[in-house]
């Protein structure tokens, strides 16, 4: 079949724009993308938008305009060493945290997030930057009933909706143990300290590094029982599929330990508490 002068010029043009197309994005992905994964790249961001928890004693709190605890320094040398000139910060609760990833709210999520199989179907994880193990907290005046998990068994515990603390109690006790006289999920671990307080339940169950806070905050008052029955890793939370950034996040977390302000910041947030996570040293891979 012949061509026409006309046709020639149509086929030439459509080659010419094309290759002009496929120039422009290989030059935006070697610059701005990850060519596996396609995610923009988290380095050298104008802003890097970071969610983190609204309250948590010596992890993440707000005062004064002022933003401190041992995940807000965590998030803070990642987005400085990643090349951020600003932090957009976020306040998420638990059961938000997947979300606000899959929606593209925000670019990190660093909220006390424990990495596990379940989360990596629909989240990407960096580091571990903490090890901790699900614990419980007690009013003082109860430290003769209730010296570790099994004491919980016929009492009401509170944990944080959306985090794993429920499951670990479940599978330990049963599936026909979760119901409200045993087990109550509320928005976050601050809400359910506030029911512990006032006598409304039993136990307050999450990890060691949340409830140290609120125990160092309610000095005679609450009381941390000291005996976790897991053993788990902090992350930082990234989108599914942003594969890319995860080794730059990593290096950033080994050179924090090595260089010593990793352990300053769990001595500065958790005090008397920093030693046994001090001890218990995050192996980012």
């Amino acid at each position: 079949m012949r061509i026409s002068h006309f046709e020639r010029r149509v086929v030439t043009g459509l080659r010419r724009r094309t290759r002009a197309a496929v120039a422009v994005l290989i030059l935006t992905c070697t610059t701005a993308c990850d060519a596996s994964s396609g995610y923009p790249s988290l380095v050298n961001r104008a802003t890097l938008r970071i969610a983190v928890s609204a309250s948590l004693p010596g992890l993440s709190e707000f005062a004064d305009h002022h933003r401190s605890g041992f995940d807000i320094d965590v998030a803070t040398y990642v987005a400085t060493e990643l090349g951020a000139r600003r932090i957009e910060w976020h306040e998420v609760v638990p059961r938000a945290r997947e979300r606000v990833l899959r929606d593209g709210g925000v670019d990190l999520v660093v909220a006390s997030y424990i990495m596990n199989e379940n989360r990596l179907d629909v989240v990407s994880f960096a580091g571990p930057y903490l090890m901790v193990g699900q614990d419980i907290l007690i009013r003082t005046a109860d430290m003769g009933k209730i010296a570790g998990v099994d004491d919980l068994k016929d009492r009401q515990t509170c944990v944080s909706e959306g985090s794993t603390s429920a499951q670990r109690l479940v599978q330990r006790f049963g599936t026909a143990w979760d119901e409200p006289a045993h087990l109550i999920r509320l928005d976050n671990t601050g809400a359910c300290v506030e029911r512990l307080l006032t006598g409304q339940l039993d136990a307050v169950s999450t990890g060691n590094s949340i409830l140290v806070g609120y125990a160092a905050q309610h000095p005679g008052r609450l009381h941390l029982v000291g005996r976790p029955f897991t053993s788990e890793e902090v992350g930082i939370g990234l989108a599914k599929g942003n594969t890319a950034d995860i080794p730059r996040i990593n290096a950033i977390l080994r050179q924090m330990i090595d260089k010593g302000a990793w352990a300053a910041s769990i001595r500065r947030s958790l005090g008397t508490a920093a030693d046994s996570f001090i001890d218990n040293q995050p192996k980012p891979p």
